[in-house]
């Protein structure tokens, strides 16, 4: 428990809000402390003109107060140009009060200067802005210094207090900037690697969901489910893989596998597709999930045409055939993310498990669709009706064949895949219809 309040405590003040550019981070988290640090030499202070009965500053610090905190909450808000503008007006305030109240001797002034200096550093494209409120700052430095050796204090102290405080004035805001400078370069190396962690667990979480699935996740949205009317789903299973991996090393058979499936994740962004799962040997996509499209059954019997393609030459590459079974259904489905410890954005409805009947009782290289596949599709690809077959928990359904052996052998001579292993370094080097 102590541990997760450290860590909640530490990103308060180092990790940036989502507006805040990467080039301003490191100066964002240095403007925190900063603040932090004013604020508690603020009340030092407070101490210091109270216990001389300098009334004036002791109620002036309740504006200084609410300038600093001002600052850090619109700092830690994403706008740390003026939170710093905020705690120059404080400085400003200060050191003129200080020094109208008690003389230039104490060193009142000394901080105007060093909030100049640190308007010079703040990144970003408004350098001509910032350098002029640093110019402005330094003026301010100037005429204060000027007038004070016209007014003469209204509480006069003694010479060691004032000595004791201009040393404290100079030293402590002099430290203060080299702390502010020192962690902002710090900052910027804790940030990048920070950033670098963010972008590999993005990279990681964006490799198991859906881009759009995962940023309604990393924005806390509790249950993510959603109905969609119309959708086509895929299934492919390798005809007889468990007897042909009988006989192959286990390293092999993930081999086989990884190379094959890899290839598919890479038509699965050609066409558009999303990839839901493998399970064993067999593959799961769905077209029109989570980005609605009108055309999804196209896409997805474009892809088990290609998917069908690829196996072609993954056979002649291993010397062996290897063939499979596809089958796709077209209707509403449920879509959303399960799990906690591991993610996984699956599909639920009829559809789905009438898209599996259709590849478990189809035919070896073939591409079999239901009623509501081939009412789509009629009229842009030819079909043969394979019949009414009976279908495990369905009863009898019409099924239709996709007649794709024209289509498949001018993929195949147009020299559509070049297939290199994918899971090592190639990949399906030009692609078909591209």
């Amino acid at each position: 428990m102590n541990g997760f309040f450290k860590s909640k405590f530490i990103s308060f003040f180092i990790v940036p809000p989502p507006q805040i550019s990467s080039e301003q981070s490191s100066f964002y988290t240095a403007i925190v402390i900063a603040f932090v640090a004013a604020i508690i030499y603020h009340i030092g202070l407070t101490v210091f003109w109270y216990s001389f009965n300098i009334s004036e500053m002791v109620l002036y610090h309740w504006l200084g107060f609410s300038l600093l905190i001002a600052g850090m909450v619109l700092t830690k808000s994403g706008y740390p140009v003026a939170g710093l503008m905020c705690g120059s007006i404080e400085y400003v305030l200060h050191a003129a009060l200080g020094t109208f109240f008690i003389g230039s001797a104490s060193g009142m002034y000394f901080p105007v200067p060093l909030a100049a200096l640190t308007w010079t550093i703040i990144p970003g494209r408004k350098k001509l802005w910032h350098h002029l409120n640093a110019v402005f700052l330094v003026i301010i430095f100037v005429l204060i210094i000027f007038f004070s050796s016209f007014i003469e204090p209204k509480y006069v102290l003694p010479a060691s207090v004032l000595r004791w405080s201009s040393v404290a004035m100079s030293g402590s805001y002099f430290a203060l900037v080299v702390v502010f400078i020192a962690f902002n370069s710090l900052a910027s190396g804790w940030l990048q690697s920070l950033q670098l962690e963010r972008e590999k667990s993005e990279h990681l979480l964006l490799n198991v969901l859906p881009e759009k699935i995962a940023l309604r996740l990393k924005e806390s949205e509790q249950t993510i489910a959603d109905r969609f009317d119309s959708a086509s789903v895929l299934f492919l299973d390798i005809v007889d893989f468990t007897r042909m991996s009988s006989s192959l090393p286990a390293k092999e058979i993930v081999s086989v596998l990884d190379d094959l499936f890899c290839v598919f994740d890479i038509l699965v962004d050609k066409h558009g597709l999303e990839k839901i799962k493998t399970i064993g040997d067999a593959y799961m996509t769905v077209s029109g999930i989570p980005d609605p499209v009108p055309n999804h059954a196209r896409r997805i019997v474009e892809m088990a045409i290609d998917m069908l393609v690829v196996l072609e030459k993954f056979s002649k590459v291993k010397g062996q055939a290897i063939n499979a079974r596809i089958g796709i259904c077209t209707g509403p489905v449920v879509a959303g993310v399960i799990g906690k410890r591991r993610f996984l954005y699956d599909l639920w409805g009829d559809t789905v498990n009438t898209a599996s009947r259709m590849e478990s009782n189809g035919l070896p290289n073939k591409i079999q669709v239901t009623q509501s596949t081939y009412d789509i599709l009629r009229d842009d690809y030819k079909f043969d009706f394979r019949g009414s077959i009976e279908i495990k928990g369905k009863g009898s359904l019409n099924t239709y064949i996709l007649q794709h052996e024209d289509e498949l052998a001018r993929r195949i001579n147009d020299g559509g895949y070049d297939f290199f292993g994918c899971g090592q370094e190639s990949e399906v080097i030009k692609t078909a219809n591209s």
